[in-house]
């Protein structure tokens, strides 16, 4: 063999080599290439939903899931703690945990909540309308722009929350708790808070007009700039609170323990104490 066929030889041989080793490392970048993916799929399918993804029939079938199991419903476990956007109109849930949670445009018009845990939520644009939420916690929950209108709360608690800009007109706080509780812009008109409890409570700027506060236990709570107009206090116990510089119009607090209680710089109509 002369010189010339065994450079050709070499040629072909180190090209061959060449060829090898870079098939070989396409087939290590495909490989690499693919566990990546797969990674990252299994772990996005062990990651909370976008809330903007989140459906009522998703809700339905893990609060179901969680029912069988004899487990609370955490929806922060399976949805994350931030919900935003979903339509939950009509749907009926128990023994409900949401402590902690931020719901945002979140609808659950005419829903039914029982046992449900609201505690440190803070809540905006939230529609509560025609629910009923049995024994609900909103305790030191933050409420912004929330609708309870036609909505059943007896026995709700509200303990040290802060309400501003709530509608609750014609909703029923029978018997709720209200104590320590901001109110600021609130429309408690046509509400029933017969029973209920509104101890070292703040509300300003509120609505109350038909409102029955009857039975209702009224300890070292403010009531100012407000209109208050054909309220019921009857047996209601308002004791050392102050109302002042507010709109009162055809009260008749017969029958009302006003010990200690103040009406100050107040515009009043046919306001009536015997």
């Amino acid at each position: 063999m002369n010189k010339h066929k065994r450079k050709i030889i070499q040629i072909i041989g180190w090209n061959l080599v060449f060829i090898s080793t870079a098939a070989l490392g396409l087939y290590f970048y495909s490989f690499w290439i693919g566990t990546l993916k797969k990674n990252k799929d299994v772990k996005n399918s062990n990651t909370p939903k976008t809330t903007n993804s989140i459906l009522k029939i998703d809700v339905e079938r893990y609060a179901e899931e969680e029912k069988s199991k004899g487990k609370t419903i955490t929806l922060a476990k399976k949805f994350g703690y931030k919900l935003q956007d979903i339509d939950l109109n009509g749907i009926v849930l128990k023994n409900l945990d949401l402590r902690k949670t931020l719901l945002t445009s979140i609808n659950f018009n005419s829903t039914t909540l029982f046992s449900a845990d609201l505690t440190k939520a803070t809540l905006s644009k939230v529609n509560f309308k025609g629910a009923l939420l049995q024994k609900i916690l909103f305790n030191k929950a933050q409420l912004n722009n929330v609708s309870f209108k036609l909505a059943k709360l007896v026995n709700a608690s509200f303990i040290r929350a802060n309400l501003k800009s709530v509608d609750l007109n014609q909703a029923d706080l029978s018997n709720a708790n209200l104590s320590g509780a901001y109110l600021i812009n609130v429309d408690l008109s046509n509400v029933d808070l017969t029973n209920a409890i509104l101890d070292n409570t703040y509300l300003e700027k509120v609505t109350m007009i038909n409102t029955n506060c009857s039975k209702a236990h009224i300890y070292n709570t403010t009531i100012k700039n407000s209109v208050i107009k054909n309220v019921n206090f009857n047996e209601a116990q308002l004791i050392d609170t102050t109302i002042s510089e507010s709109n009162m119009v055809n009260i008749d607090f017969k029958g009302t323990d006003m010990r200690g209680t103040h009406l100050k710089n107040n515009i009043t109509t046919n306001v009536k104490f015997k």
